[in-house]
């Protein structure tokens, strides 16, 4: 029986153990304590192009005014705070339409969609067990557009981390977006595409060749091919980037992050090749640039493989110190035991002797 309760003690000091390892290593999102708790839905209006789309997709007129509606359901048993925006659609480095950053307007964009939109209520408070309508109002231009205007409308849950504290917290954010799509004729609007620059960086901590390729039309790319080589001075292939399925927002210039085969950047001559493939047709760029030491200065300064190593030795001492305290347990536990079976037979030895 004394040996049964010292094994359960031990496994449980080892699952106990084991678990703090196991939260250690878990994204910040991943320890939430509750999840978004509400949900969004699009009441869409009478000019709404497609009604099997759960997002908005218009047909509007020059100078229209038009009220969009979203109806927010709260699902838990307390009030909840939702921030409400209305942002303009960009394109982001991973080949992805971003529909949540604001304040990313390309030099070819004529029409922001945050700029003909006005939230009702930034902040909205919705009672428990309760839905309430966010009101948007769109105003358009005076002057006619082909193609789209492009933009998202963001519920953003306001947590207890948002609040001001004299401490460091945990921000767990949960957000919806409902996309909208905003047109006035049915013309056909071919994209066109430029490589603007290349630049030496540094992305997702590591050093990279930043190509700024932007789509300077009111349409939406979808599903294209983008194919990279990067040559150094000796013709030799330095980076190489293959990556399909990729979309752009209307008007927007997407930075894709090409990286060195070596994982490092030297001073030089380099001369990139893009090929971009779009129903069926392709574009062509290529352009040389140089690579001075001041652009590796700024990398080095720029770059966190240092402290991401230091993160990575911190961690592995956490899993280090934790086991140490598992054997430290056990080790006394069991010393403690064996006192505890010595004291026993020595209590029967002196009922024997009496």
């Amino acid at each position: 029986m004394e040996k049964t309760n010292l094994k359960q003690q031990i496994i449980k000091i080892i699952t106990f153990v084991l678990l703090g390892v196991v939260a250690t290593s878990l994204p910040v999102a991943a320890a939430s304590p509750w999840g978004a708790g509400f949900h969004v839905r699009a009441n869409l209006p009478e000019n709404q192009i497609d009604e099997t789309l759960s997002y908005f997709d218009l047909r509007m007129q020059p100078l229209a005014t038009q009220q969009l509606e979203v109806e927010i359901t709260n699902n838990e048993s307390t009030a909840i705070i939702i921030n409400v925006a209305a942002i303009t659609a960009s394109s982001n480095h991973n080949g992805i339409i971003d529909y949540k950053t604001p304040d990313i307007q390309d030099e070819t964009l004529a029409i922001p969609f945050s700029s003909i939109t006005t939230v009702s209520e930034p902040t909205m408070i919705i009672p428990a067990n309760s839905s309430k309508n966010a009101l948007f109002t769109i105003v358009m231009p005076e002057n006619s557009f082909d193609g789209v205007i492009l933009g998202g409308l963001v519920f953003t849950r306001e947590s207890e981390a948002d609040k001001p504290t004299d401490s460091t917290t945990i921000n767990n954010a949960f957000s919806y977006v409902i996309g909208v799509k905003l047109s006035e004729s049915d013309v056909e609007v071919v994209p066109q595409f430029e490589l603007i620059n290349v630049t030496p960086n540094v992305m997702n901590y590591r050093p990279a060749f930043t190509h700024a390729i932007r789509n300077s039309q009111a349409v939406i790319v979808k599903d294209m091919t983008v194919e990279i080589s990067l040559l150094d001075s000796k013709n030799n292939i330095y980076a190489q980037l293959s990556k399909e399925y990729v979309d752009m927002a209307p008007n927007s210039t997407m930075n894709l992050g090409v990286f060195p085969l070596n994982e490092k950047i030297i001073a030089g001559d380099y001369t990139t090749n893009v090929t971009l493939k779009y129903d069926d047709e392709l574009f062509k760029f290529q352009t040389t640039f140089t690579v001075f030491d001041a652009n590796i200065a700024q990398i080095e300064k720029d770059s966190i493989t240092i402290s991401e190593t230091t993160d990575n030795n911190h961690f592995h001492l956490i899993i280090i110190l934790l086991l140490v305290i598992i054997f430290c347990l056990i080790y006394f536990i069991i010393k403690k035991n064996n006192r505890q079976n010595h004291h026993n037979i020595d209590d029967r030895k002196e009922y024997i002797d009496d």
